[in-house]
C-alpha cells in the first residue's frame, strides 16, 4: 500500500488522534489546492494557508508534495478496501456489488473528487514515484475484487471465472469513465445512469463467455 512517508517530527509530542486529524486537515487542504492549481502550481505556502497552519508544522506531518499526494491515494486506496470489505459482509458478493452500483456513482460523479483523481493520474504521467503508487494500490484493489468474485463463482452457476481479471478491470473502467465525465459534464439521469450501468456490470460478470458472432474469435480458421 502506498506510504506517504510523513517526518517523525511533531509526533513525538502529539497523541496519535490528534496526529491523524492533522493529516486530514493538510490532506483537505492540499487536495483543494490541487484541484485549482494543479500539483506543481499548488505551493506547500499555498496548502498551509488552506489548512489555517504554518508551513513548517505541514512538515511535521508530510516531508514534500509528493508525499501529500501519496497519502491521498493511500486514502482512496483505503476507502475502495472499506467497500470491498462491506461486499464481502454480503451473502452474495455479485449481487453486492450490484446493489452498490448507486453509491459507487455518487463516489465517483463527484466533480472534485474526480477533478483531483486526474491531477493524481496526470502528475502519475510526469513522475514515477506517483505512477508505482498508484499501480500498488490498482493491483491490490484488482486483486481484491477478483479473489472474492473467484469465490463466487462457486457458489453461483451463472458466474463464470473465464477472464475473471479482464472483467474486474472492465467494471473498474466503467467508473473511471463517469468519473472523467463528472469534470466537464456533471450527470443527470442519475437513475437512469445507474440502471444502465446495473444492467452492464450483470452482462459482464454473468454474461455468455462465447465468443460473438464476427468476432475474431469466432471465426474459425
Amino acid at each position: 500500500m502506498a506510504n506517504p512517508n510523513p517526518s517523525p517530527r511533531g509526533r513525538r509530542f502529539s497523541e496519535p488522534a490528534q496526529v491523524d486529524a492533522r493529516r486530514a486537515q493538510v490532506l483537505e487542504a492540499a487536495a483543494e489546492c490541487f484541484r485549482q492549481a494543479g500539483f506543481h502550481g499548488a505551493s506547500m505556502a499555498a496548502i498551509s494557508k488552506a489548512a489555517g497552519m504554518s508551513a513548517g508544522h505541514i512538515y511535521h506531518y508530510f516531508e514534500n508534495k509528493e508525499a501529500i499526494i501519496a497519502a491521498l491515494v493511500e486514502r482512496d486506496s483505503e476507502e475502495l478496501h472499506d467497500v470491498l470489505n462491506s461486499f464481502r459482509a454480503q451473502s452474495d458478493f455479485l449481487q453486492a456489488m450490484i446493489d452498490g452500483v448507486d453509491a459507487g456513482l455518487a463516489r465517483a460523479g463527484r466533480a472534485e473528487r474526480a477533478a483531483l483523481k486526474m491531477e493524481i493520474l496526470a502528475e502519475a504521467g510526469r513522475n514515477p514515484k506517483i505512477a508505482a503508487l498508484l499501480q500498488d494500490a490498482d493491483r491490490e484493489a484488482l486483486s481484491g475484487f477478483c479473489s472474492s468474485l473467484q469465490a463466487a463463482c462457486a457458489t453461483r452457476s451463472n458466474v463464470s471465472d473465464c477472464d475473471l481479471e479482464a472483467k474486474v478491470i472492465t467494471v473498474g473502467a466503467l467508473f473511471n469513465g463517469f468519473a472523467t465525465r463528472a469534470v466537464f459534464s456533471p450527470p443527470k439521469q442519475c437513475d437512469a445512469l445507474a440502471r444502465a450501468m446495473r444492467r452492464a456490470i450483470t452482462a459482464i460478470l454473468t454474461g455468455d463467455d462465447a465468443p460473438a458472432a464476427g468476432s475474431a474469435e469466432h471465426q474459425t480458421p
